[in-house]
C-alpha cells in the first residue's frame, strides 16, 4: 500500500509504466495552480503514510486506516479538481484501498470508482478497466449487486476498443451477478433496470460482430425483459434472435426459436412478429423476393443500427444459411415442415392488416397440432 501511495508523490510518477499509460506529469508541464495542488496532495499523502506506519519504539500501535483513507481522499479530490488525473487515480486508489483494510466497501466502492473515472479521462484503457473490476469487487462486499454488475460494464467499454475477449469476459460477469441461474428468475429482485445489462451486453456483443458468442446472452435477456414487463423491447429482442440465428446459418434454429416466441400471445399482433415470420419462411424456401420484401418491413429499421445492416445484409445461400432446410424436409417426411410453418403465414396475411397475426386466423384455420 505505501509503495502504490507514494510513488507519485515521492518525486516520480507511475502513470508512464505498464498497460497503455501515460506521460508523467512533471512540474513543467503543470500550472502553478496545479503544482500548489500537487504540493498539498503531497503534504496528505505523507499524512495518511504516517498514521498507517509503525513508530519505530511504539509497542501499543495500530494502523488507523480510516483518518489514512480521509487524507487520501482529499488528495485525490485537490488533485482531480485541479486536472492532474494521474495522481488522482493513484490517491483515489490508495484511499479505496484503506477503506476496505478498515471494512468499509461502501467508502472503497466510492473511491475506486472516482479512480476508474480518472484514468478513463486519461485514455488510460488497462487502468480504468482494472480500476472498474476493483469497484466491482467491493460493490459485492457491500452488497450492491446492480453497482457491482455496472461496474463491469464500464470495464467492458474501456476494453471494447482494444480487446473484446476481456470485455466479453466482464459481460458475462456483469450478467451472472444480475441472474446466475435462469431457473431462479422467479426469486431474484431484477430491479427497475437489471434487464439493461444484458441488453446493453448483446447490444454491445452484436456491434463487435460477435454473433456466436452472442447467443449464449439471449435466453436470460428474454427472460430479464419479460420479467420488469418491457414488453417492446422483449418483441425487438424476438425479432434479434431470428435475425441473428439466420445470419449465423441456422435456419432450422430461427424456426424453433420463433415458434417459440409465439408462446407470447401479444407477439401475434406485432409488426415484430410480421418481420420474423416473413424472413424465416423466405430464407428457408429459398425466395430473393420475398425476402428482399421482409428486409423493407418498417420495424427492422427501427432495430439498434447493427441489428438493422445484419438484417438488410442477409442473402439466400449466403454463409450456410438456409442451408439446413433441405435436411428438415427430409426428416419430415417431405414438405412436412414447410406446410407446418406455412399454416402460420397464412394466419400472419390474414392479420397483416393490424401489424402482425391475427389470433382468431390462427384459432379457426390452425390446431394447436399444426402450430407446435
Amino acid at each position: 500500500l505505501e509503495e502504490l501511495g507514494m510513488a507519485a508523490f515521492g518525486g516520480s510518477s507511475r502513470g508512464g509504466g505498464g498497460g497503455g499509460g501515460r506521460a508523467p506529469e512533471t512540474a513543467q508541464e503543470l500550472s502553478s495552480a496545479q503544482n500548489k495542488a500537487l504540493e498539498d496532495a503531497r503534504k496528505l499523502m505523507d499524512g495518511a503514510k504516517k498514521l498507517v506506519t509503525k513508530p519505530m519504539f511504539s509497542l501499543f500501535w495500530t494502523p488507523d486506516y480510516y483518518n489514512a483513507a480521509k487524507e487520501c481522499e482529499k488528495a485525490g479530490n485537490r488533485l482531480k479538481m485541479n486536472h492532474v488525473l494521474g495522481e488522482a487515480r493513484e490517491a483515489f486508489q490508495l484511499c479505496g484501498k484503506y477503506y476496505l483494510q478498515d471494512g468499509y466497501p461502501a467508502l472503497a466502492f466510492a473511491a475506486l470508482r472516482k479512480a476508474a473515472d480518472a484514468a478513463s479521462r486519461q485514455g488510460d484503457v488497462d487502468r480504468a478497466a482494472a480500476m472498474f473490476r476493483e469497484a466491482s469487487e467491493a460493490a459485492v462486499q457491500v452488497p450492491s449487486i446492480q453497482n457491482a454488475a455496472d461496474m463491469l460494464m464500464a470495464a467492458a467499454k474501456e476494453y471494447a476498443s482494444r480487446d473484446m475477449n476481456k470485455a466479453l469476459e466482464c459481460l458475462e460477469g456483469a450478467c451472472n451477478l444480475i441472474l446466475p441461474d435462469p431457473t431462479h428468475i422467479a426469486q431474484i429482485d431484477l430491479g427497475p433496470t437489471g434487464h439493461e445489462v444484458f441488453q446493453e451486453s448483446v447490444d454491445m456483443l452484436i456491434a463487435a460482430g460477435m454473433v456466436t458468442e452472442v447467443m449464449s446472452f439471449f435466453e436470460r435477456l428474454l427472460l430479464v425483459l419479460e420479467k420488469n414487463e418491457m414488453e417492446q423491447k422483449l418483441f425487438k429482442a424476438f425479432l434479434t434472435e431470428t435475425i441473428i440465428l439466420l445470419h449465423n446459418g441456422q435456419s432450422s434454429g430461427a424456426y424453433n426459436r420463433f415458434m417459440a416466441h409465439l408462446d407470447n400471445a401479444a407477439y401475434l399482433r406485432t409488426q415484430e412478429c410480421k418481420a420474423a415470420e416473413d424472413l424465416v419462411t423466405a430464407m428457408r424456401r429459398g425466395n430473393a423476393d420475398a425476402l428482399k420484401e421482409a428486409q423493407s418491413i418498417n420495424c427492422i429499421t427501427f432495430l439498434p443500427g447493427p441489428v438493422a445492416r445484419i438484417a438488410q445484409s442477409l442473402t439466400i445461400g449466403s454463409g450456410g444459411v438456409g442451408g439446413d432446410f433441405e435436411e428438415d424436409e427430409e426428416e419430415d417426411g417431405g414438405e412436412g415442415t414447410s406446410r407446418e410453418f406455412n399454416n402460420v403465414g397464412e394466419a400472419s396475411a390474414a392479420g397483416s392488416t393490424s401489424g402482425g397475426v391475427d389470433e382468431g386466423a390462427l384459432e379457426d384455420g390452425d390446431s394447436d397440432e399444426d402450430l407446435t
